[in-house]
C-alpha cells in the first residue's frame, strides 16, 4: 500500500492544512486577555483541540503505520534516533548560514524575563511546553502526511508538495521568530529533513518519533523547573 499512490480526501486535506493557521490566528486573538496563565491555557486548549483533530482525521494511518513500527521497532527506532541526531545540525547549521548570509539573529519571540522565578511563572512555562508535546503529533500527521507523503509517486505533484509542506512547516513558526521569515528558514530546512525520514521509512511514527524526542526537553525542563521553584518556595 505504501508503494502505490495513496487515495487522498481534499475535504481531509484541507481540514488538516487549516487546524494549524487557525491555530495561530486565535492564538494572537487570545492576546488581549490580560491574565498570562489564563492566556496560556486557553492556547494549550486550543493546541489540544488541533492536535485531537488530526488525529481524529487521519487515525487509520496512524493505527496502520503503528502495527508496522511495532513489527520493525529496532530498525524504525535506529532510524529515529540518526534522524535525531543529524537534527539539530540541520537546524543549527542552516541558522549559522542564515547569519551569515542575512545577518539574521539566533533568537526566537523573547519573553519577558525578571530574573526571579516565581511558582506563578514556573507553573505558566510548565504549562505552555505541553505544547511541546502535541506538535510533533500535529505537525507530522498536517505537514509530512496531509501536504506531502499522500501526494508520493504523483512525480513533479510529488516534488512540489515536498517543497511546499518545508515551507509551510517553517512558517507555521511565525510566532516563535515575530514573522521574520529568514530566522524560520532552519525549520523549513527541518521541515524537509523529517519529510525524507518519512519518505525513506515510509513509516509516519519515525518521523513523529524523532520530532518528539528532539521537542521533548523543552517541557522535561519545564516541569523540573516547575518542581524546584516549589520545593524553594
Amino acid at each position: 500500500m505504501n508503494n502505490g499512490k495513496m487515495e487522498i480526501s481534499k475535504a481531509k486535506t484541507l481540514v488538516a492544512f487549516l487546524i494549524i493557521p487557525i491555530e495561530l490566528i486565535l492564538g494572537n486573538v487570545v492576546k488581549v486577555i490580560d491574565d498570562q496563565l489564563i492566556r496560556v491555557i486557553i492556547v494549550t486548549l486550543l493546541f489540544f483541540t488541533g492536535f485531537s483533530l488530526a488525529i481524529f482525521l487521519y487515525h487509520d494511518v496512524l493505527k496502520r503505520d503503528w502495527k508496522l513500527f511495532k513489527e520493525h521497532i529496532w530498525r524504525n527506532l535506529l532510524t529515529a534516533i540518526i534522524g535525531l541526531v543529524a537534527a539539530p545540525v540541520i537546524l543549527y547549521g542552516t541558522r549559522f548560514l542564515t547569519q551569515m548570509l542575512f545577518g539574521a539573529t539566533a533568537g526566537g519571540a523573547s519573553g519577558d524575563s525578571t530574573g526571579t522565578t516565581t511558582v506563578r511563572m514556573a507553573l505558566i512555562t510548565a504549562i505552555a511546553s505541553l505544547d511541546a508535546l502535541m506538535a510533533p503529533f500535529t505537525e507530522e500527521i498536517i505537514a509530512r502526511h496531509a501536504l506531502f507523503y499522500q501526494f508520493k509517486g504523483r512525480g513533479a505533484v510529488t516534488v512540489l508538495m515536498f517543497f511546499f509542506s518545508a515551507i509551510f512547516f517553517g512558517l507555521i513558526h511565525w510566532n516563535n521568530f515575530n514573522g521574520n521569515v529568514v530566522e524560520m528558514i532552519p525549520y523549513m530546512m527541518m521541515g524537509a529533513w523529517f519529510s525524507l525520514l518519512y519518505l525513506y521509512s515510509k513509516n509516519i511514527w519515525v518521523s513523529i518519533t524523532t520530532h518528539f524526542l528532539f521537542d521533548v526537553m523543552t517541557p522535561v525542563a519545564s516541569i523540573f523547573m516547575l518542581i524546584i521553584t516549589i520545593v524553594q518556595h
